[in-house]
């Protein structure tokens, strides 16, 4: 089951989440940890079966097999990633999933939905803007949503879009002049020119709530249940900013493997993000949409950093003076189109990381190193796909962690053909196509590594790819 079809004529053309494809989902945990446990079991047995352990002689020389146990080491550093991911995925997906927060419509405060663009995709931009409207509009009394383009973006395309929907939509265009303190660039750039529009206008007060969405994303119903479930009670909970899981649904399947590849990203959300809040109170990956943060607060952070990363450093500096909190609504999205945009977003994101670990002046000792953490786990996937067939008296348990982390991927595309409403054989070819997609995100690393050093040698400055979706 997956967005709803039961648009009149007179709705917007967007696909329609309601609460009935919420509640309709199954998590289906028994299957997921009985999966599970039949991969740990085929760890365990192959290697020996394979004749691959334990190794009786240095076949490959001794030199070769230090090398190949160092390599081996750091994909053992994906251990503490795995176990967070696993409970995750059976901690965060129970009745709390699927049971509908009982919400009255939202008054006395005004939400901004943000949608950030460069401004020349505008099917996706329309659609994203139609859905906030639509859904905001049966919730929430005051709401506007903000569109934030770059000037050099302006056509007739946003005045028609700003006549359809009239009062409840604004076209923010982002001057070629404006500079940053600190000479950020690219979508931080445009989010910071907002939050100065507000400053200036009096609306980044703690009467305001700004909601934070790319230019593809689609609102849900249950992305407006839980915006307003979590405002009601943010004076309670005292958390000012949250962030929910975004399900990777939109026009899914437009390539089969980039489309798999996204399994990995709710299951990750999931570990790091929902799974550590509970555990630990704080969050260790941030993104830059299906963000909520009151607008006084985001105005005492702003956007202004002065490196790539926009989200990660928004969330790190956030999180020293801040509680973060869960959003029960999930925030509808789209894969890449083609396998080579995918891969460009990967790397993007890598030197995004490497940017902050490097540059960010406030990211403290520990955030540095846990940035540094995931960049040596995600060089070192790579050697988890073929290192443990060498002889090594580890390699049961490298075996284990490269099918944990295909189980938690499959388990991902499940996820996201759930709500794209995909028909089982088309879910069944992206489970095929799933360790394809994975070894594909193991390569982008040592790309971004290779693009990010030859930009600092020519001097040249980190471009910003616009991936197409």
């Amino acid at each position: 089951m997956g967005a709803g079809s039961g648009q009149s004529e007179a709705e917007p053309a967007f696909p329609l989440y309601d609460l009935s494809v919420r509640a309709g989902f199954r998590p289906r945990r028994w299957a997921y940890v009985l999966v599970l446990a039949l991969a740990v079991a085929a760890g365990l047995a192959l290697p020996p079966l394979l004749g691959v352990w334990p190794h009786t002689s240095l076949r490959f020389g001794f030199a070769a097999l230090v090398v190949f146990e160092v390599l081996k080491g750091f994909w053992i550093l994906y251990t503490p990633f795995l176990v967070i991911i696993i409970y995750g995925i059976t901690s965060c997906l129970g009745r709390c999933f699927t049971a509908v927060p009982d919400v009255k419509p939202l008054k006395g405060v005004k939400v901004v939905f943000e949608v950030t663009s460069r401004g020349f995709n505008h099917s996706a931009i329309a659609s994203s803007v139609a859905s906030a409207v639509y859904w905001g509009g049966k919730y929430i009394e005051d709401f506007e949503v903000w569109l934030v383009v770059e000037e050099d973006a302006r056509s007739g395309f946003f005045e028609e879009l700003s006549r359809k929907h009239g009062r409840r939509l604004r076209v923010l265009y982002v001057p070629k002049t404006y500079v940053t303190a600190r000479k950020t660039l690219y979508k931080a750039r445009a989010l910071n020119y907002a939050v100065q529009v507000r400053l200036r206008e009096g609306l980044a007060t703690d009467k305001v709530w700004v909601f934070l969405m790319d230019e593809e994303s689609v609102v849900g119903e249950d992305t407006v249940v839980g915006i307003v479930d979590f405002i009601e009670r943010s004076s309670e909970t005292g958390k000012f900013i949250g962030q929910g899981l975004v399900a990777y649904a939109n026009k899914w399947g437009a390539a089969t493997i980039a489309s798999a590849g996204e399994g990995l990203r709710p299951v990750w959300e999931l570990g790091t993000e929902c799974a550590a809040l509970k555990l630990f109170g704080k969050k260790f990956c941030w993104k830059g949409s299906n963000l909520l943060v009151r607008a006084d607060v985001e105005a005492s952070i702003t956007w202004d950093f002065g490196v790539l990363g926009d989200d990660l450093a928004f969330g790190l500096i956030a999180q020293e003076k801040n509680r973060f909190g869960w959003l029960w609504g999930l925030l509808y999205e789209q894969s890449p189109f083609t396998l080579k945009d995918s891969i460009r977003q990967k790397v993007r994101w890598y030197e995004n990381l490497l940017d902050i670990m490097l540059k960010l002046k406030e990211a403290n000792l520990f955030w540095r190193s846990m940035v540094l953490l995931e960049l040596l786990v995600w060089h070192a996937s790579i050697f988890g796909f073929f290192l443990w067939l060498l002889p090594s008296p580890l390699s049961p348990y490298y075996l284990t962690l490269l099918l944990g982390t295909l189980v938690n991927a499959a388990y991902g595309v499940y996820f996201n053909s759930y709500f794209a409403g995909t028909a089982r054989k088309d879910a069944a070819l992206k489970f095929i196509a799933t360790p394809i997609a994975l070894a594909v995100i193991a390569v982008a690393p040592w790309i971004g590594l290779v693009k990010y050093v030859k930009d600092i040698r020519s001097k040249k400055e980190h471009g910003f790819y616009v991936v197409k979706k």
